[in-house]
């Protein structure tokens, strides 16, 4: 059985009739030359792990996103900026007192640990499913990838010696390329996020100082 890539097969200049009667012709005539293109088929064996381990890549984006959407709402609310790793604890006492900015916090890191638990879950599994091969052990040497993601980029790529040699762009390039940008946009992010605060902070501060100052003004003039 062959899996065609359909966006890799040219298509003849001169066909005058395009159905699936005549793709079928075209196709097989492609094959007889072995000129095909065709994708690769994954193992069936280790296809659900793979699927797993990308659905656990999109719960870890929906967490992050959680994660900053609170930190930046603590920035705006107090001026304090709060690590993300103080946030991440199920022992962190809201600054704020019960009112709806606290609310919109608290649904937010309820959020957060909901998504985190499933992640959690996902990674458990896997880990007692496949282990690490000797040819994707070099990705770890990468900062910021563990075994987990390792993992990911071993069942995204498949058999690694289907690949002649680098070529073009596989999904492991791809992969990794994209959590490298991710991580770069992220703390952009953070900083602008943070340096408003901070900024907002200080712009509230001096207002307080100088209406306490108008007010002492006031005082000593009476």
């Amino acid at each position: 059985m062959h899996l065609v890539n359909t966006a890799a097969v040219k298509q003849y200049d001169g066909l005058k009739y395009s159905n699936d009667q005549h793709n079928v012709f075209w196709l097989a005539h492609l094959m007889r030359l072995g000129i095909l293109p065709t994708g690769y088929i994954y193992p069936k064996e280790q296809r659900a792990v793979r699927d797993l381990l990308r659905r656990r890549l999109s719960l870890v984006h929906i967490a992050s996103s959680q994660l900053i959407s609170v930190q930046s709402q603590l920035w705006r609310s107090t001026g304090v900026p709060i690590a993300t790793n103080e946030l991440k604890k199920t022992t962190f006492q809201m600054p704020l007192p019960e009112d709806f900015t606290s609310l919109t916090i608290q649904a937010g890191l309820s959020v957060y640990q909901a998504v985190q638990q499933e992640i959690n879950q996902i990674e458990h599994v896997v880990y007692n499913a496949v282990k690490l091969s000797d040819e994707f052990k070099l990705t770890q040497t990468t900062t910021g990838i563990g075994t987990i993601l390792g993992l990911t980029i071993m069942l995204g790529t498949g058999d690694i010696h289907r690949f002649a040699g680098p070529g073009n762009p596989t999904w492991m390039e791809e992969l990794l390329w994209k959590i490298w940008t991710i991580r770069i946009k992220a703390s952009v992010i953070l900083s602008e996020r943070k340096t408003r605060a901070l900024g907002k902070a200080k712009i509230q501060t001096i207002e307080n100082r100088a209406s306490r100052g108008t007010l002492d003004n006031r005082v000593s003039s009476t």
